[in-house]
């Protein structure tokens, strides 16, 4: 089924599904040269016109992969070289040594790459290359193992956390977070029982200096139009043709920390002294209207901190059970000793102290 490559090193044979077969579109094939496969004609044919019908699509990365699958399976039937339904299901694009690299690896290797090391090549020259990254990564991988790295005492350290912190993950997951439901009714009680906050809608003048924002401050104060003064004067460009309103209500959480204390401590119509920005420039803040936050902007919030609430009693009582199964019984002179130790401001200890038992 597969085709072997020449170029890789020796630490396992390597095998490419027909997928290597697709003509790339830079100079040469990032998978080096390859043995051609064995094919009639028409199934030659076939296979670089279904190539070339994926490859000419405007298609999403995700979509091209699936039809990439797709042809493989295809492929693997025309050419009678897929053993069962699980290999159609999940077709191997290569062999290191032992190992298989399957179509369902790629997707979810090109999945989780962050964007920023995404290859620039589209289609499947693209997906070329993370085919090939996952080959040489595995040719290094066994290369390490060859070598004996995988049991070396820092490796099995880190192996250790790593486990320690999935199983208590899946504990985590399973024990607590699925048992945590919060449907829309208790939401709603619990916004109507809640102290609300109120969200504001804003008019602001945004100036250079100091000396134009107390001159503004002063017209204000002798009774001109705040969206006048806004539209003539303001430097913010955005909302300056607009009287200086901002678009939407802000919460709270919304306006910047800065600003909170001084637009919370106004009343709907009026506005603020003179405010110095961090950019330097200088602002005058207006509210033009209030109302209590809404159940729609609430509601995400409020299920967070519910959802954090009953997981926090679900911990609670699965612990104390847990301290009561197992007796847990503190040692009350070995935790004396370590207190006076931290109080004496040791830093370092001996092998015994370390293995001291505290409970």
């Amino acid at each position: 089924m597969a085709v072997s490559a020449k170029r890789l090193p020796s630490t396992g044979s390597l095998r490419q599904a027909p997928f290597d077969r697709l003509p790339s579109t830079g100079s040469g094939s990032v998978f080096g040269e390859c043995r051609p496969l064995s094919l009639s004609k028409g199934h030659d044919m076939e296979v670089f016109t279904l190539a070339n019908e994926i490859t000419s699509q405007e298609i999403g990365c995700n979509s091209m992969l699936k039809r990439m699958v797709a042809w493989v399976c295809v492929v693997l039937i025309a050419l009678g070289c897929a053993k069962d339904a699980e290999e159609l299901e999940d077709p191997v694009l290569a062999e290191v040594g032992d190992r298989r690299i399957t179509a369902s690896q790629l997707i979810d290797f090109e999945q989780r790459l962050p964007a920023q090391l995404k290859t620039k090549k589209s289609g499947l020259d693209g997906y070329r290359d993370y085919l090939q990254t996952i080959i040489d990564k595995e040719i290094f991988l066994q290369e390490a193992i060859k070598r004996g790295l995988d049991e070396a005492p820092e490796v099995a350290q880190k192996l250790q956390r790593e486990k320690a912190e999935r199983v208590l993950s899946l504990l985590f997951e399973r024990e607590f977070l699925a048992k945590v439901h919060v449907d829309e009714q208790e939401l709603r009680a619990t916004y109507e029982a809640a102290d609300k906050e109120r969200e504001v809608k804003l008019r602001l003048i945004i100036v250079d200096t100091q000396a134009e924002a107390e001159e503004i401050g002063q017209s204000l104060a002798d009774g001109r139009d705040f969206a006048e003064l806004a539209h003539s004067r303001s430097q913010h460009k955005s909302t300056a043709p607009q009287g200086g309103e901002l678009d939407g209500y802000l919460t709270p959480k919304r306006i910047p920390i800065y600003l909170q204390e001084y637009i919370n401590a106004l009343a709907v119509g009026e506005y603020s002294e003179p405010i110095r920005l961090p950019n330097d420039q200088f602002g005058i803040y207006q509210v033009m209207h209030a109302r209590p936050v809404s159940f729609a902007t609430a509601s995400n919030e409020l299920e967070a901190k519910l959802r954090e609430e009953k997981t926090t009693e679900l911990i609670e009582t699965f612990l104390a059970q847990l301290r009561a199964d197992i007796d847990l019984q503190a040692n009350a002179e070995t935790l004396q000793q370590l207190q006076q130790w931290v109080a004496a401001g040791r830093r370092e200890y001996t092998e015994a102290e370390r293995a001291a038992v505290l409970f």
